[in-house]
């Protein structure tokens, strides 16, 4: 599997990755009779999203969903898959785009919002990790109104400093662990050159 693809969110004018979550309320495609399929390997769960914080106040307002296989969707205003009364505005081979959708989120809980993405610490599989963006942001939200903000840049930075500590000491005891396999001693019985 590769890495996979994040909901983004709009906040002060910036975009950011949500690379964390801790809470219920944002928009889930069963929630209203939709099943999306797997849009590609980057994108496995079949949706993807684009929020935004306006005064406060956390919007849904774009979402492309994986289409499913069994059901085609027709991509005209005429089709008869709405989202909150919205058709899709445009499609491809691989899914719809329901857009400019202005539908608030009543999500309580925490968001943890990543930007400024380090790609030497790309991971290859699921969803990157926070600490792996050097700008990082925790909104709490009650019912969809953002309660409190706080920038977790530092910690996450202190986050990576450990890693990189944790990576280094097993370097080096992977590498002492082998000098002492390769370390050349005579065996008993074994023709040797020596005189």
């Amino acid at each position: 599997m590769t890495g996979q693809i994040h909901d983004m969110v709009l906040h002060n004018g910036s975009i950011f990755s949500l690379c964390g979550i801790r809470g219920d309320g944002l928009f889930d495609p069963a929630d209203y009779g939709l099943e999306p399929s797997e849009m590609s390997t980057a994108c496995r769960r079949g949706y993807h999203c684009l929020y935004a914080i306006k005064e406060d106040i956390l919007y849904l307002e774009h979402v492309k969903i994986g289409h499913n296989a069994d059901r085609p969707v027709r991509f005209d205003r005429h089709s008869q898959v709405k989202l909150f009364g919205v058709g899709p505005a445009e499609g491809d081979h691989l899914g719809s785009t329901f857009t400019a959708l202005n539908q608030r989120m009543f999500f309580s809980g925490s968001l943890l919002l990543g930007r400024d993405f380090i790609a030497e610490l790309y991971r290859h599989i699921g969803f990157q990790l926070p600490h792996n963006c050097r700008t990082v942001v925790e909104l709490t939200f009650e019912a969809g109104t953002v309660v409190q903000a706080a920038d977790r840049s530092e910690e996450m930075r202190e986050i990576r400093q450990q890693q990189a500590r944790e990576e280094r000491e097993e370097r080096r005891r992977l590498l002492h662990a082998s000098e002492k396999k390769t370390s050349l001693r005579p065996v008993a019985g074994v023709f040797s050159l020596e005189y």
